[in-house]
């Protein structure tokens, strides 16, 4: 006797069983479920903790993080990039719109304005030691002035160690042919890596990730959201979220108005003072950060 086909759920069974599951269960099952897509965008997610980072999101128990990963052409070598130097050659603001909300409290840190100080830098300390090389040649040559191509023969070692350690950090942005790949991490109870071979930036992948989990919705429900922008976070303008607890780990009233395009306009949040808190920087380190918080009222 052969078994009844299972009759498929409802429209409205779905859109009840797809608003008790678990956030994490529910993004997998519409990942890989075209059918219940459509019916997913319109039933509220509800998550209890949302976390955004340079480069990281993290949805209640699940963490998704990119990197991108180095394959030297002439080497087997793979290596990571460290995230001053994601950004320089393949920068956010080439596929950016104007509608995309871009945190960046780097400053000083800027890639770019890093190169350019060591190059300039790189020039100081050449001239400097042509200069030194120069005027020990001159007394080095005199019976009368052994002190001084003394004393000049120290500046050019110490100039040269200097000069060494700016060339280094300069090849850091110069690296030799190569292709890079982007590498997404899915941390969970089963973890998963996947690589792509890809022309856009890190941070343009990242945005393309958030719209795809949690943007484009009738209404993203959050219990607490964290925000941790210590250099670069770069957001889709497609986000609709109401929060109840919101904490933020600067003070900067520009980042907290940057920010209000993703959060419910039915939604006035109302500051709760600060705290310091122990924040995870990566997945080996942790440190102390200065969150303001802030509550729906």
């Amino acid at each position: 006797m052969n078994a009844a086909t299972p009759t498929p759920l409802s429209y409205l069974s779905t859109k009840c069983v797809l608003s008790h599951l678990d956030a994490s269960l529910r993004l997998h099952l519409s990942s890989v479920c075209p059918a219940i897509k459509s019916v997913d965008k319109v039933v509220p997610l509800k998550i209890s903790v949302l976390t955004f980072k340079p480069l990281e999101m993290h949805i209640d128990g699940t963490k998704y993080i990119i990197n991108v990963i180095r394959h030297l052409t002439d080497s087997k070598t793979f290596e990571n990039v460290e995230e001053e130097f994601v950004d320089f050659w393949n920068p956010y603001e080439k596929n950016i719109t104007a509608d995309d909300i871009a945190i960046d409290t780097r400053g000083a840190r800027n890639p770019r304005q890093n190169f350019n100080e060591l190059v300039a830098e790189q020039t100081r300390l050449r001239k400097e030691l042509d200069r030194l090389q120069r005027e020990r040649n001159f007394f080095s040559n005199s019976l009368i002035f052994t002190t001084q191509a003394v004393s000049a023969s120290e500046a050019i070692r110490r100039l040269e160690r200097q000069y060494h350690t700016v060339c280094e950090r300069l090849s850091k942005f110069i690296p030799p042919p190569h292709m890079d790949y982007l590498r997404l991490s899915v941390y969970a109870k089963s973890n998963k890596t996947e690589y792509l071979e890809s022309n856009k930036s890190a941070y343009e992948a990242m945005k393309y990730l958030i719209r795809k989990l949690i943007g484009d919705r009738k209404s993203t429900q959050i219990k607490t959201l964290n925000v941790h922008p210590s250099s670069l976070i770069v957001l889709p303008p497609q986000l609709n979220i109401k929060v109840k607890d919101f904490r933020l780990s600067t003070n900067s009233s520009a980042v907290f108005k940057s920010l209000r395009p993703i959060l419910d306009s039915s939604i006035q949040l109302q500051s709760n003072g600060s705290e310091w808190e122990i924040v995870e920087v990566c997945q080996w380190q942790k440190t102390f950060m200065f969150v303001s918080l802030y509550r729906a009222v």
